[in-house]
């Protein structure tokens, strides 16, 4: 059956480790037959949640930009891959910013699962345990009763700096590949 995976690359760089190991999430999915929409928040228009809370009853937000679009595909999907550099122990801010406006959703979310990369400098994997608890609260906001909702999976890589040290780990880029190609037989299963 046919998976629709939706992956969000954060980093400004095209390039990145962790824009390297989302196409190879990617491809692993690609290869199982899926259908995978790449977005990069590069090259979007992302404003600030304003708070007005306007889109908790009309469903949609009052800001005119690319995050509305991304935030319809995400919530179009089957699965949703967050692929984000570590920044000061947290995501990027063109995620958190992005996540911030999906308050529209919250409590709707349509995707059945989540998966997040990480790429860090630092070895130690501190920096990543925070972004990945600062996520799982995202996760925990839609509060559905019936928690279809799942993060399935987390390659977090440590030690990569420059653009393409992802390379030189093997086992990661394996691991992203892998865990595309093993999309969750319970998101078959919930599209069927």
């Amino acid at each position: 059956m046919l998976v629709k995976v939706c992956v969000i690359s954060a980093s400004l760089r095209i390039d990145s480790n962790s824009s390297i190991l989302a196409n190879e999430f990617a491809k692993g999915a690609l290869d199982a037959g899926h259908t995978v929409e790449k977005i990069f928040l590069a090259d979007k228009r992302i404003g600030f949640c304003t708070g007005c809370l306007t889109c908790l009853e009309t469903k949609k937000c009052h800001i005119h930009d690319d995050a509305n679009d991304i935030i319809k595909k995400m919530n179009n999907s089957d699965v949703v891959v967050f692929a984000t550099p570590i920044y000061y122990g947290g995501m990027s801010g063109q995620l958190k910013t992005l996540i911030d406006r999906t308050c529209q959703i919250l409590h709707n979310f349509k995707f059945k699962d989540v998966y997040l990369i990480l790429a860090c400098d630092s070895k130690e994997s501190f920096w990543t345990d925070n972004a990945i608890q600062s996520f799982s609260g995202f996760l925990k906001c839609d509060d559905n009763k019936n928690e279809t909702v799942t993060l399935k999976g987390i390659i977090s890589a440590t030690g990569v700096l420059k653009t393409g040290d992802i390379k030189k780990q093997p086992d990661k880029m394996k691991e992203a590949y892998e865990m595309g190609k093993a999309i969750n037989a319970s998101v078959i299963a919930a599209v069927v």
